[in-house]
């Protein structure tokens, strides 16, 4: 066993230089090193292989021989860690006198000493001093190469080992190896295509173009080669970089050319014709003139549209009655920077500015989102202009222009103000307008800051008029409208959904408090029932309410375009009525009502006069003592007037009031405590009568508008061309907002996208999932 140790380790010793050459080989032959060398350097190292392998071998094995007894015996010596080498000392013979027998006998003591100390022998495991020979460890980079080539090369391991004995002396292999390539064109992030593989592109010898964005991104990869390619874009020629273990990079963005193709050691590898497509300049037009809706303000409809996307349209408006750098600039809100097409009505409250009524001129100006701007042709128009048809109104309106016109006039505004606070009546004696008319007028007399003063009462004098003009309907509605602009705005600038469900939440108070304005005007001025300006009567505002719920869905589920669309809708609603067959109810139906409505103002103000008269009665006469006959028959009379009513009302075709009937029973009963000489009781059934009286009006008020709306409709001559009330909406969809002209998500796909949504705001909320999902996560509910 010593002898074969003493062996194994001497041929290891020699081995090493053989085996490390011939572990290099294989492992270079498994990695396919030799498929892609031309035929003569292939014969040429293969040869060198060949050669020196069994000559180091030769070399390094021709002093290999078997160890004798002495070396062996040594080395199990050295290995049992023994002194003065017992093994020996066991086969020695006694060389003395055989007659001295104690010098035999010590002897032979010492061979038993040495007998037992051999007992713990160890041959020890074979050792290679190969680390002395092989001072760069070059075995080990033999082993790497090796084992690189068994992991990488196995799958194709017989092909590699094949082409070892197959040299390529073709005319090709002469000209350099070419690589294997590969390629993908990204176009810019803002066309919204994706990038295009090599695959996709099609065969190299097509001869279709590949229509490609102007801005396209190449990335070319070629990996091996005997040397650099070259990327060749029609005449320009552009070399790989190198990109580490063989491979080579080019990068190059494509801006024009036809043609591209790739080439390496005088190979071309590819080649494909290409098309860059230029990118477009947006259209940017009004599909109809400049136009003033019924509520004074200015309608465009805008078409506009980029191959691409738009990033903005902008307005200018100008005077052309004089020269002047003065403009007015105006935004046309978009769903969302990169739309593509947007066509829809946009409008405008230009009421207050100065230049209302003047002569205007406008241009549009739309961005891409490439920064490429087209400019709209010129329209010409007039800025709408209010018209105010109360005197205090309109002489407020008139001077306010005209102290914004020339700001030296704020003296004469000033006289103004005051000559108009001297005639209370024509304004109803209103304190709250009395005191902004003494107000405007002290500031422009005594202000300091006249540029400031006259800013703060041109704007005083405008709200003044509004509230001389309509009181608090004007308010109602400047409100609704600067929501309906707010939120417009919001939804083109990608404001948060906290933001939107906010401002949404407050356009429905206002427009809860619009039509509360409302239905106290129609109250107070039954005879404007029917105005086209006042159409909006005809609606409910649970339908408008509901139109509102439906942009905060779409909103809420990310649905931002069509939660633009349906608000412009809205919008469209608010600002544009069509009168369609109104002159139908100028008629019977409109006199009709305000009979009606002003025989129940008349009865309520009979029956608070006999009350508050039966009251004073009761508080003069202390002594108990009534005398309630004319009281009983006032009321009587009342009663009758009533019932009468009620008779006409059904002749008119309104169906019964229930409240209506509940005060003529509270009449009834007054009646016959009056004839009792009990007016204290009288008191209670009088003020029910006034209850039930004035909530008879208001279910009577809405049954009016619910049948205003049904017969203004008509045969469908509204401003779409389809059945419709006076705010335009179609009657189709049994009061639902109609949505039919613009594709809006069916309630099954909002509640189901909304369910989504949901399930996402939860997972995301789960902080357990891995880390790679949570993100994920919050890129789908970063747009929401």
């Amino acid at each position: 066993m010593a002898r074969a140790a003493i062996f194994w380790e001497g041929l290891l010793t020699r081995l090493w230089r053989g085996v490390t050459i011939l572990m290099m080989f294989a492992g270079l032959a498994l990695l396919g090193l030799w498929a892609w060398l031309p035929g003569i350097l292939h014969v040429v190292l293969l040869a060198l292989f060949v050669i020196a392998i069994p000559v180091v071998l030769w070399r390094d094995l021709r002093g290999v021989r078997w160890p004798d007894e002495e070396v062996a015996l040594r080395r199990l010596e050295q290995k049992s860690g023994f002194d003065h080498r017992p093994l020996l000392a066991v086969e020695d013979d006694f060389a003395g006198d055989p007659r001295d027998e104690q010098s035999q006998l010590l002897f032979e003591m010492h061979r038993q000493r040495m007998a037992e100390r051999i007992r713990a022998i160890r041959i020890g495991r074979p050792l290679s001093d190969v680390s002395s020979f092989d001072h760069y460890a070059v075995r080990s980079i033999a082993v790497l190469v090796l084992a690189i080539g068994l992991f990488a090369g196995w799958s194709n391991a017989r092909a590699n080992l094949m082409a070892v004995l197959s040299p390529d002396f073709s005319s090709s292999a002469a000209l350099g190896e070419a690589g294997q390539l590969t390629l993908w064109i990204t176009p810019p992030a803002y066309t919204g295509i994706p990038p295009l593989w090599m695959d996709a592109l099609g065969e190299a010898d097509s001869e279709m173009p590949i229509a490609i964005p102007a801005g396209s991104e190449l990335v070319a990869q070629v990996r091996g080669g005997s040397e650099a390619p070259v990327l060749s874009v029609d005449a320009v020629a552009l070399e790989f970089e190198p990109a580490g273990l063989g491979s080579y990079q080019v990068v190059h963005v494509f801006e024009q050319g036809s043609n591209f193709a790739i080439k390496q050691a005088g190979h071309e590898i590819a080649s494909w014709s290409i098309e860059v497509i230029p990118d477009g300049v947006p259209l940017i037009t009004l599909t109809e003139e400049p136009t003033e809706t019924l509520r004074t303000s200015l309608r465009l409809d805008v078409l506009a549209n980029d191959d691409y996307g738009i990033a903005g349209i902008q307005g200018t408006i100008k005077r052309t009655d004089i020269e002047s750098d003065e403009t007015l600039d105006l935004s046309v809100p978009i769903a969302h920077v990169g739309i593509r097409e947007m066509q829809a009505p946009i409008f405008y409250n230009y009421m207050a500015h100065p230049w209302a009524g003047m002569d205007v001129s406008l241009v549009l100006t739309a961005t891409d989102v490439v920064g490429q701007e087209t400019r709209s042709q010129e329209y010409f128009f007039t800025l709408p202009e209010r018209f105010f048809l109360n005197p205090v109104a309109r002489s407020l309106n008139d001077q306010r222009k005209l102290l914004v016109q020339n700001p030296n006039f704020h003296e004469m505004t000033g006289i103004m103000l005051e000559a108009l606070t001297l005639n209370p009546d024509a304004y109803l004696g209103d304190s709250s307008v009395h005191l902004a008319l003494v107000s405007g007028a002290k500031r422009l007399f005594y202000d300091h800051d006249a540029a400031e003063a006259r800013d703060a009462v041109v704007e005083l004098m405008w709200d003044t008029a509004l509230a001389v003009e309509e009181g608090p309907l004007a308010f109602a509605e400047e409100r609704v409208r600067d929501l309906q602009e707010r939120l417009l705005q919001a939804l083109s600038e990608g404001a948060s959904a906290e933001e939107i469900d906010r401002l949404l939440e407050e356009l429905r108070l206002a427009m809860d408090d619009y039509m509360r304005a409302l239905s106290n005007r129609l109250r107070t001025d039954p005879g404007d029932l029917f105005d086209p300006t006042d159409a909006l009567k005809a609606v409910g505002s649970r339908e408008l309410t509901d139109l509102v719920d439906q942009i905060r869905e779409l909103v809420r589920t990310g649905s931002t375009e069509q939660a633009q669309t349906l608000l412009t809708r809205l919008q469209e609603i608010m600002e544009n009525v069509s009168v369609g067959n109104l002159s139908d109810l100028t008629g019977s139906m409109s006199a009709q009502a305000a009979e009606v409505i002003h025989t129940i103002r008349q009865l309520m103000t009979n029956q608070q006069e006999l009350l508050d008269d039966t009251f004073r009665m009761l508080r003069e006469n202390e002594a108990g003592e009534f005398e309630t006959e004319p009281q009983a028959e006032t009321q009587g009379d009342i009663q009758g007037v009533l019932k009468d009513l009620m008779a006409r009302m059904e002749e008119f075709g309104f169906g019964t009031v229930r409240e209506f009937s509940r005060a003529d029973r509270s009449m009834g009963r007054a009646v016959r405590q009056l004839d009792s000489d009990r007016p204290s009781q009288a008191v209670d059934h009088q003020t029910e009568a006034i209850e039930y009286l004035r909530a008879g009006a208001d279910a009577l008020m809405e049954e009016m508008m619910e049948q205003a709306g049904e017969e203004v409709a008509g045969d469908g001559s509204g401003y779409f061309g389809a059945p419709r009330d006076p705010m335009g909406r179609h009657l189709g969809g049994q009061g639902d907002a109609d949505t039919t002209e613009f594709a809006l998500p069916d309630k099954g796909a909002i509640i189901r996208a909304r369910e989504i949504l949901d399930e996402l705001y939860k997972r995301a909320g789960e902080l357990y999932r891995p880390l790679d999902e949570q993100e994920y996560l919050q890129r789908l509910l970063r747009r929401f």
